[in-house]
């Protein structure tokens, strides 16, 4: 699953599938969602919030 960007969704159509069939990976499938649709989606962006904040929150993320 990929977080869907609108701003990029047209080039995600173009270069992902291309990418795939270079690399011969036919059995890989993917779906673009909006970030709401999957909490997972949002792990990410809760470490990077934390690193950036620094403090107590910076400090639990890199241990």
């Amino acid at each position: 699953m990929l977080e869907q960007d609108d701003s990029l969704a047209a080039a995600d159509r173009r270069i992902i599938p291309a990418q795939l069939r270079v690399h011969d990976n036919r059995g890989l499938r993917y779906t673009h969602i909006r970030r709401n649709e999957e909490p997972l989606l949002w792990a990410g962006d809760v470490v990077a919030w934390c690193f950036q904040n620094g403090g107590p929150w910076g400090q639990a993320s890199n241990q």
